[in-house]
């Protein structure tokens, strides 16, 4: 029988800010604090040339973007918010009249630490445009494609439990609750109304004198889906390990997983899948930070995947090896792997992390049954460089010299090259592969990125695979001035099964050549070249093409920050 989803109550924004607001009231004055308060104002002439579907069109567009950033930071509090405006004023050879829009977003997060060195509470959120085709990926702003933006809001409320690390058991969960919703673009993509519940914990012992160590993870995610699904969406996973020394550095243990989903479509009806196993094997250990592990396991019940599991051979055979793999290169580098079965067949997670002082690396592959209202809340990321909320400039940012960086108010670990999502309420699995690299010299940052992703749906098979690659560099010419490149590729392939729709290809790129200067006073200047292409095929229609070309010329203009800071010794004289 499947089990029984448990429904919950919406929770509104607005409930959940009250209740931050009252938990961070609650808190004890902070010894010192700091309130930082910048804006800025950017003024854009812009001429560009396109060639969209062999029509030939050029268009001179004025823009103008007013920005304000509030942070504030004390001993157990860090928040901030970002707000943004972008006015078009455009005039091209095709329009009677000249054209005006107006577009904003903005952006919130903060974490306070309740309890000392135990207990977080944070908060975030925001509102953006996203495209909601993944074959225009890399190609659709304010300027060009608006049609097909949608407006997007997330917001998120999360507890944590975070144990010190050198404590013999280590214990830590999270309760997380996110809302994402999106409006329909003018294209009829999906509309979004989800509400998301998640818990998830994990907790080991640390301590290998008694010959004896042991670690459980797991978590719960429910999705409640908007009013046009049937059902909420489930999934669920745990993973529990005991292992005994037995000589030297080996030794041996035993192991369980449980694996599953649930959700209801219109075609399918209730869909749930579980998965079970447990086993026994062996352990190659020389501390926690290295060691292997391989097992032999047994499902638990043989028949339970046959009607849905993506790989055939998982019903011929009750038995499967699994293994996992951590492993300290150095004190500043790792890699760890781990291969099993779960309720959708074969799956493995790889991260390796390389760090020297200037030179940074990192890969990440897992698979997941998720959905997009998941994805675009917490989104992927592997976060190199921090930059400053709202700022995504590579030339501004830097990277931390702590492997464990601890973000300071206004602060956000950026990815230069971002996932390409949906607007759909399809349920699917997601295979996903990061890579990323950074450098920073004293007069050069440079990123390098790319993105491999499959996404499946489990209901109707179809899938969208995109595959991309980045690079972004900025090269410090002199004292005030500076060269930045950025150059990105994707290829996007849509619908693979031909179950459903259309089937689809595009490709895509963008780029840039932009010179920055600052002045002595608080202005600078840029000017830069870009260009963008998308090349679609869609195979029951005419290709759809574009190639883009604009001349740009900016001005910012940043007024004089405004920062109040208050310390123990001014409060104690009060």
């Amino acid at each position: 029988m499947p089990n029984e989803m448990i429904r919950k109550h919406k929770i509104s924004a607005c409930h959940a800010s009250f209740f931050i607001l009252i938990s961070l009231a609650s808190i004890p004055v902070a010894s010192a604090s700091e309130t930082r308060i910048t804006s800025n104002i950017t003024a854009d002439a812009i001429y560009r040339e396109s060639e969209d579907n062999e029509i030939r069109s050029d268009e001179t567009v004025g823009q103008l973007n007013p920005t304000l950033s509030i942070s504030y930071q004390s001993a157990r509090i860090n928040a901030s918010i970002n707000a943004r405006a972008t006015y078009l004023e455009r005039d091209n050879s095709e329009a009677l009249n000249t054209q005006r829009n107006t577009y904003g977003s903005y952006n919130y997060s903060s974490r306070a630490e309740i309890i000392e060195n135990l207990l977080f509470l944070s908060v975030d959120g925001g509102f953006t445009y996203r495209d909601g085709n993944a074959l225009n990926f890399l190609t659709s702003d304010f300027i060009n494609n608006s049609d097909s933006l949608v407006k997007t809001r997330t917001n998120s409320v999360a507890a944590s439990m975070q144990t010190q690390k050198n404590r013999k058991f280590v214990a830590n969960g999270t309760a997380r609750y996110s809302l994402t919703e999106t409006d329909q673009s003018e294209q009829g993509t999906d509309r979004l109304e989800d509400n998301n519940y998640s818990l998830s914990g994990n907790a080991q012992s640390n301590a290998t004198e008694y010959g004896f160590i042991w670690n459980v993870s797991g978590s719960y995610i429910e999705t409640e889906r908007g009013e046009s699904s049937q059902s909420d969406f489930m999934t669920r996973n745990y993973v529990a390990n005991a292992e005994i020394n037995v000589i030297d550095d080996f030794g041996v243990f035993v192991t369980t997983l449980h694996d599953a989903y649930q959700y209801e479509s219109e075609s399918n009806g209730v869909t749930t899948q579980e998965f079970y196993s447990f086993g026994a094997g062996i352990t190659y250990r020389q501390n926690n930070q290295r060691f292997l592990r391989v097992a032999i396991n047994r499902q638990i019940d043989p028949d339970i995947n046959v009607e849905l599991a993506d790989d055939e051979d998982i019903n011929e055979d009750d038995y499967f090896l699994s293994s996992e793999l951590r492993w300290a290169l150095s004190t500043r580098s790792n890699v760890s792997a781990n291969y099993t079965r779960r309720s959708t067949g074969k799956t493995g997670q790889f991260s390796l992390n390389y760090n020297t002082r200037r030179l940074r690396a990192r890969i990440n592959y897992n698979d997941s049954v998720t959905s997009y209202s998941r994805l675009i809340s917490s989104p992927e990321s592997l976060g190199l460089f921090v930059c400053q909320q709202g700022s995504s400039d590579i030339s501004s940012c830097f990277q931390p010299a702590s492997l464990d960086y601890d973000l300071k108010a206004g602060e956000q670990f950026v990815d230069f090259l971002a996932p390409n999502y949906e607007i759909s309420e399809a349920v699917i699995n997601r295979e996903s592969l990061i890579g990323q690299v950074g450098l920073q010299g004293r007069v050069t940052n440079l990123s390098f990125n790319t993105r491999y992703s499959l996404d499946s749906s489990v209901d109707t098979g179809r899938q969208t695979r995109t595959m991309s690659y980045g690079t972004s560099l900025s090269h410090r010419l002199g004292v005030r001035t500076k060269l930045n490149l950025s150059l990105t590729y994707a290829k996007v392939e849509n619908n693979l099964k031909s179950t459903v729709g259309l089937d689809g290809e595009s490709e895509n790129i963008n780029g840039s050549i932009v010179f920055q200067h600052t002045f002595r006073s608080p202005l600078s200047a840029n000017f830069g070249f870009y260009y963008i292409e998308r090349d679609n095929n869609i195979l029951i229609e005419e290709a759809i093409g574009l190639k883009e070309r604009r001349v740009q010329l900016s001005f910012t203009y940043t007024f004089a920050n405004r920062n109040g800071a208050r310390n123990a010794n001014s409060q104690n004289n009060n």
